[in-house]
C-alpha cells in the first residue's frame, strides 16, 4: 500500500483544509522524510487523518458518533480526512467526514459518512467509481482491500505515539510487555502459560494414574478362573430372565391392545347410536325441507320486491342521517375558517418580528466573535509567559551546572599533559611494535621451516627405505602376471571350439530372426483365436435373442384377440347404457308430472296446460294405483336404477381390463422390438467380426510362405491355413442364410429365423479355436528349444568375453607395473637428492635467526624500565634460543612455540603500553573539545537569556493592549445587548416561526379537510334523492 494524496479539514489543532500531495518529487525522490514542529503544530494530526480516512478511528480516540467527535476543530462545524492509496497499481479514495446541523458551530452533530471509491486516472471527468458509501460497510471493503484492520495498520504501518513512547521510557524489565502490547504478540505468551499449564495438569493426572496403577494388584490364574465362571454363570442367568421379560412385556402389550379395542367398540357403538336418533329427529326438518324446496320456484318476484322495499328504507335513513352530518360539517367549515385567518395573523407576526431582530442578532454575534478570539489570544499570551518564566529558570540552572563542569575539566587536563610529558618515547610504539611484528613471524617462518625440512629429511629417508622393498616386490609380481596372460590365452581357444560345435554353422542373427517370428506368428494365432472366441459368445448371445422372439410374439397375438373381445364387449355395454338411461330420464320426468294431479280443481286452470275441463274428476287411474301400494315390490324407476347402476360398474370393469390389455400389448410389442434390435445388434457385429478376422486370417496366410522351413512344417501339420481360409466362405455363407431369413420388416410374424445357422458358427469357431491352441503349444515347443540354444550360447559367449578380459586386465597389469618400477627407480634417485639439499637449507637459516635475536634486543631495550619484569622473562628466552642455535640443535615444534609464546607476551605488553598512551593522548584531546563545548555553551545560554528576558517583556506589552482592547468589546456588547444569549434568542424567535406555520398549515388543513367533505355530502344527498326517486318508480310498478 502506497499513500499518494492526503486532504484534511478541522482536525484537532490543523483549522481550515490542508493538502499534502505524497506523489510531488520532493517526497520520491528522497524517499524519507521526517514530520517536525513544535508540541501542538500537528505532526500526530496527520496520522490521525490517514487513520480516520481508512478507519474510521483513531489511536487516540476509539469512539467519533453522533454523540461525541474529539477530533473536530473547536468552534467549526465540519471536518474530514480523504486519503488516495494506491493498491497492486490502482488508486482508490477513502473519505470520512462530519458535520453539524444547518453547518453552524452549535448545530447538533449529524451521521458521520465514510465511503470508497475507485480513482478513474484514465479520464478524471467521468468522475471516481463508488465502491462503497454506506457507513456500516465501508471500513469492511477497506479491510478487504489493504488485507489489513485497525489493529494491524496501527501495528505494522503505523505506530501509536503514545505506546511507543511508553516503550523507549519503560525498564528494561517492562518492555517486553509493551512490545507484545504493540505488536499483538501477547497471545503466544498466553498460549505458552496455557501450554505449560495443561502439561502440569497432565503431568499431576499421569502421575496419579500411575500411583492408582501401581497400587493394583494382579489376580492369580485360579482367582481370575473362578471369576470368569461366575460371570459366565451371571451372563446365562441374564439371558434366560431377559428371555422371560421380552414374553411378559408382549403378553402385557397383547392385554393392553385388547383393553383398547373394547374402547374403541364402545365409542363406535355409541356414534351408531346417536347417528341412528339423529336420523330420527331429521325426519320433520326432512318434510320441511320438501316444501321449502316446492315454494322456492315462486320466491324470485316475493325476494325482488322486498329487496326493493329494502333498499328504498335504507336510502331514506342515509338521506336524513347525511342532512344532520352536512349542518354539523358547515358549522365546522365556518369556524375553521376563522381559525385559518387567525393563524394567518399569528404567522405574518411571528416572521416580522424575527426580521426585525436579525441584523442586532447578527452584529451581537460578531462582537462575541471578537471577544472570544481576544480572550482565546490573551489565554495564549498567559501561556506563553509562563512558558518562558520556566524556560529562563531552566536556562540559569542550566548555566550554573556548565561552569562547575567546565572548571572540573580543565584540572584532568593538567594532570593529563603530565602524563604525557614524563613518556615521549612512547610516540615511537607503534612502529617499534609492527618492526617486533616483522621479526617474530620472520623468527617464526624460519624456525618452522628448519622444523619442517628436518622432519622432511627423516620422512625421505624412511621413504627411501620403503621404495628399495616396495621395487623388489614389483619385480617379483611381474614374472607370475606372466605366466597367467599364457594359461588363459589356452583356455580362450578352448571356449571358442565349444561355441563353433554348438551352433552347427547356424548364425546367430538366423536364430534370433526365428525366434522373433514365432513370437510375431504365436500373437498373430492369438489374436484370431481371441476373435474366433468373441465370434463363438456373440453367436450364442444371438441364439438365445433368437429363441425369444416366437414367444413373444405368441403373447402378443393373445393380447391382441383378449383385447377385441373386450372392446365388443365394451360397445355392447356402452349400447344398452344410454338406452337404460333415456328410459330412466323419461320415467322421472313423468313422475313429476303426476305430482300436479292433486292440484286439480273444478273450474280452476290447469297448471300445466291451462284447461279448465279434469275428466277424471279425482279418479285419475294413477292416484287409484298409487292408493294401494305394494311396499316389498320395487317401482319401475328404481329398477331402471338398479340396471343402469350394474350396467355402469360392468362397462368400467371392462374399460380396466382394456386399458390394461393395451398397456400389456405395448410393453410386449416395445420388449419384442427390442429383442429384434438387440439380435440386428448382433447380427451386424458377427458380420464386423468375420470381417476383421479375415483381415488376420489373410495377413497370417500371407506371412506363412515368408517363414523358416521349421515353422511352415509346424503351421501345415494340421492343415491350418487350409482351414482358416475355409472358415473364411464358411462364415459368410453362414451370415448371408442368417440376413436371408431374418428381413429388415415392422411384420414381425412373417419373420422366420433358423437356429442351426448360429449353431454351425459356434461348432466351427470352437474347432478352429482349439485348433490354434494345439498349434500355438507346438510353437512354444519350439521356442523353448530356440531358448535353451541361445541360453546356452550366450553363456559360451560371457565366457569368452570375460576370459578375454581377464587377458586384457593381465596385459594391462603387466604394463602398469613396469611403469610402476621405472617410476620408483626415479622416486629413490629424487629422495636422495632431496635429502641432501634440505641439510644444507637448515645450516644456511641459522645465521638469519642470529641476526633476528640481535635486532629484537635492540627493540625492546628502550622500554626495560617501562617493566623490567616484562625484560627478564624475554631476555632469558632469547639466550636460550641462541645457545640451541650455536650448538646446531634442531628445535621441535613445542620448543619453538615456547620461545614464539614468549615474545608474543612481550608483544601484547607493548601494545598494552601503546593503548594507555593514546588513551591518555584522546583523553588530553577530548578534554580540551568538552572544555570548548562547554564554553561555547555558556556564551550560548547567556545569549538565550537575552532573548528570552527580551521576550517576556515584549509579551507584556502586548497583553496589557489586548486586556484594553477586550474591555472595550465588552462594554460595547453589554450596552448593544446587555448579557443575553444571541443563540437562545435567535433560537426562540425560529422556534416562534417553526410553530406559527406549523399551526397555520394544521389550521389550512383542517380547513380544507371540512370543505371537501361539506362538498362530498352535498353530492351524495344529491345521488341519495335520485335513487330513492327510483326505488319508488319500480315499486309502483
Amino acid at each position: 500500500m502506497r499513500l499518494i494524496e492526503l486532504r484534511l479539514k478541522n482536525l484537532n489543532s490543523l483549522k481550515g483544509e490542508w493538502h499534502i500531495d505524497f506523489s510531488d518529487k520532493a517526497f520520491v525522490n528522497e524517499g524519507i522524510f521526517a514530520i517536525t514542529g513544535q508540541t501542538g503544530a500537528g505532526k500526530t494530526t496527520i496520522l490521525d487523518a490517514i487513520c480516520l480516512a481508512l478507519y474510521g478511528e483513531t489511536p487516540r480516540i476509539n469512539s467519533i458518533s453522533k454523540s461525541s467527535n474529539e477530533v473536530m476543530t473547536r468552534q467549526t462545524a465540519e471536518c474530514f480526512a480523504e486519503v488516495v492509496i494506491e493498491l497492486n497499481g490502482v488508486q482508490y479514495r477513502c473519505r470520512w467526514g462530519q458535520r453539524r446541523a444547518y453547518g453552524k458551530i452549535d448545530g447538533n452533530l449529524q451521521d458521520a459518512t465514510h465511503e470508497l471509491s475507485r480513482v478513474n486516472l484514465e479520464d478524471p471527468d467521468k468522475g471516481d467509481e463508488i465502491l462503497e458509501e454506506k457507513l456500516s460497510r465501508t471500513k469492511q471493503k477497506i479491510i478487504e482491500l489493504t488485507s489489513m484492520d485497525f489493529q494491524q495498520f496501527t501495528r505494522s504501518i503505523l505506530l501509536a505515539q503514545g505506546s511507543f513512547s511508553a516503550f523507549l521510557k519503560a525498564k528494561a524489565d517492562e518492555r517486553a510487555d509493551i512490545l507484545e502490547k504493540i505488536t499483538g504478540t501477547q497471545i503466544y505468551a498466553d498460549i505458552s502459560k496455557n501450554v505449560y499449564e495443561k502439561y502440569r495438569t497432565q503431568k499431576e493426572e499421569l502421575d496419579r494414574l500411575q500411583a492408582v496403577s501401581d497400587s493394583l494388584s494382579l489376580l492369580d490364574e485360579e482367582t481370575e478362573t473362578t471369576y470368569r465362571k461366575n460371570i459366565d454363570t451371571l451372563n446365562t442367568d441374564l439371558s434366560s430372565k431377559k428371555t422371560k421379560q421380552d414374553n411378559l412385556e408382549s403378553q402385557i402389550k397383547w392385554l393392553q391392545d385388547v383393553a383398547d379395542l373394547k374402547h374403541k367398540l364402545s365409542q363406535y357403538t355409541q356414534e351408531v347410536d346417536d347417528a341412528e336418533q339423529a336420523k330420527l329427529g331429521f325426519k320433520s326438518d326432512a318434510e320441511r325441507l320438501d316444501m321449502a324446496n316446492k315454494a322456492l320456484e315462486i320466491s324470485n318476484d316475493y325476494n325482488k320486491l322486498l329487496s326493493i322495499r329494502r333498499q328504498l328504507t335504507e336510502y331514506t335513513t342515509n338521506k336524513e342521517d347525511s342532512a344532520k352530518q352536512l349542518l354539523e360539517v358547515e358549522t365546522k367549515f365556518e369556524q375553521s375558517q376563522q381559525d385559518l385567518k387567525t393563524a394567518e395573523l399569528a404567522e405574518h407576526k411571528a416572521v416580522s418580528e424575527y426580521d426585525k431582530a436579525q441584523p442586532l442578532i447578527r452584529e451581537t454575534r460578531q462582537l462575541d466573535g471578537q471577544i472570544l478570539q481576544h480572550q482565546e489570544r490573551l489565554h495564549d499570551q498567559h501561556r506563553r509567559r509562563d512558558s518562558l518564566n520556566a524556560n529562563m529558570a531552566k536556562l540559569n540552572e542550566s548555566l550554573t551546572f556548565s561552569k562547575d563542569e567546565q572548571t572540573q575539566l580543565q584540572e584532568k587536563l593538567v594532570k593529563t599533559k603530565q602524563y604525557l610529558a614524563t613518556r615521549s618515547h612512547h610516540e615511537a610504539l607503534p612502529n617499534d611494535i609492527e618492526s617486533l611484528h616483522q621479526l617474530g613471524r620472520q623468527l617464526k617462518t624460519v624456525l618452522h621451516n628448519i622444523a619442517h625440512k628436518d622432519a622432511q629429511r627423516q620422512e625421505a629417508k624412511a621413504s627411501l627405505g620403503q621404495l628399495t622393498d616396495k621395487l623388489s616386490k614389483l619385480e617379483s609380481g611381474q614374472n607370475q602376471v606372466s605366466d597367467d596372460i599364457k594359461r588363459n590365452k589356452q583356455q580362450l581357444a578352448t571356449l571358442k571350439q565349444r561355441q563353433h560345435n554348438l551352433m552347427q554353422g547356424q548364425t546367430l542373427q538366423s536364430l534370433r530372426h526365428q525366434h522373433n517370428e514365432i513370437e510375431q506368428s504365436s500373437q498373430q494365432l492369438n489374436d484370431i483365436k481371441a476373435h474366433f472366441e468373441q465370434l463363438g459368445q456373440l453367436a450364442l448371445q444371438a441364439k438365445e435373442t433368437q429363441s425369444l422372439l416366437p414367444d413373444r410374439q405368441q403373447n402378443i397375438n393373445e393380447i391382441q384377440q383378449n383385447l377385441a373381445t373386450n372392446e365388443d364387449k365394451l360397445n355392447r355395454l356402452n349400447t344398452e347404457l344410454e338406452d337404460k338411461k333415456a328410459n330412466l330420464e323419461l320415467s322421472q320426468q313423468v313422475a313429476k308430472l303426476e305430482d300436479f294431479i292433486h292440484l286439480l280443481q273444478d273450474d280452476e286452470p290447469c297448471p300445466l296446460c291451462g284447461s279448465l275441463e279434469h275428466p277424471y274428476d279425482g279418479n285419475h287411474p294413477l292416484l287409484n294405483n298409487k292408493s294401494q301400494p305394494d311396499q316389498n315390490t320395487p317401482t319401475p324407476i328404481e329398477l331402471l336404477k338398479n340396471r343402469v347402476n350394474e350396467l355402469s360398474s360392468e362397462y368400467k370393469n371392462v374399460e380396466s381390463l382394456i386399458s390394461e390389455d393395451k398397456i400389456k400389448l405395448a410393453t410386449s410389442k416395445h420388449e419384442l422390438v427390442n429383442y429384434q434390435k438387440q439380435f440386428d445388434e448382433q447380427l451386424s457385429k458377427l458380420a464386423e467380426l468375420i470381417s476383421r478376422n479375415e483381415s488376420l486370417i489373410t495377413t497370417f496366410t500371407q506371412n506363412t510362405p515368408n517363414l523358416s522351413p521349421t515353422l511352415i512344417d509346424i503351421i501345415n501339420k494340421q492343415s491350418l491355413s487350409k482351414k482358416l481360409k475355409s472358415s473364411i466362405a464358411e462364415f459368410g455363407s453362414s451370415l448371408k442364410k442368417l440376413k436371408g431369413n431374418h428381413p429388415e420388416s415392422d411384420s414381425i410374424e412373417n419373420n422366420q429365423i433358423d437356429s442351426g445357422n448360429l449353431q454351425q458358427v459356434i461348432t466351427t469357431a470352437d474347432d478352429l479355436s482349439s485348433l490354434i491352441q494345439n498349434t500355438r503349444q507346438d510353437l512354444v515347443s519350439q521356442k523353448q528349444t530356440l531358448n535353451t540354444l541361445l541360453d546356452e550360447n550366450d553363456k559360451l559367449t560371457h565366457e569368452i568375453n570375460q576370459r578375454e578380459i581377464s587377458i586384457k586386465a593381465l596385459q594391462d597389469n603387466s604394463q602398469s607395473t613396469m611403469q610402476q618400477i621405472n617410476a620408483l627407480n626415479t622416486d629413490i634417485k629424487l629422495i636422495e637428492q632431496q635429502i641432501k639439499n634440505d641439510k644444507d637449507y637448515i645450516e644456511s637459516n641459522y645465521a638469519e635467526i642470529d641476526e633476528s635475536i640481535t635486532l629484537i634486543r635492540k627493540l625492546v631495550t628502550p622500554y626495560k624500565q617501562d617493566g623490567n619484569d616484562k625484560w627478564s622473562t624475554l631476555d632469558t628466552a632469547l639466550t636460550k634460543l641462541s645457545n640451541a642455535i650455536n650448538n646446531k640443535h634442531v628445535l621441535n615444534e613445542s620448543d619453538c612455540e615456547s620461545y614464539l609464546e614468549t615474545l608474543r607476551d612481550h608483544c601484547r605488553w607493548m601494545r598494552q603500553l601503546q593503548q594507555d598512551y593514546n588513551r591518555q593522548k584522546e583523553l588530553s584531546q577530548s578534554l580540551s573539545s568538552e572544555i570548548g563545548n562547554f564554553e561555547t555553551r555558556i556564551n550560548g545560554l547567556t545569549n538565550q537569556l537575552d532573548d528570552v528576558q527580551k521576550e517576556l517583556n515584549d509579551l507584556n506589552v502586548v497583553i496589557n493592549d489586548v486586556k484594553v482592547s477586550l474591555d472595550t468589546l465588552q462594554k460595547k456588547r453589554q450596552t448593544l445587548y446587555q448579557d443575553k444569549d444571541m443563540d437562545a434568542e435567535d433560537k426562540r424567535l425560529q422556534q416562534a416561526v417553526n410553530s406559527a406555520k406549523e399551526n397555520l398549515s394544521q389550521v389550512r388543513e383542517r380547513y380544507n379537510h371540512y370543505q371537501l367533505q361539506f362538498k362530498q355530502l352535498n353530492e351524495y344527498i344529491d345521488k341519495l334523492n335520485t335513487a330513492i326517486s327510483k326505488a319508488n318508480d319500480d315499486l309502483s310498478k
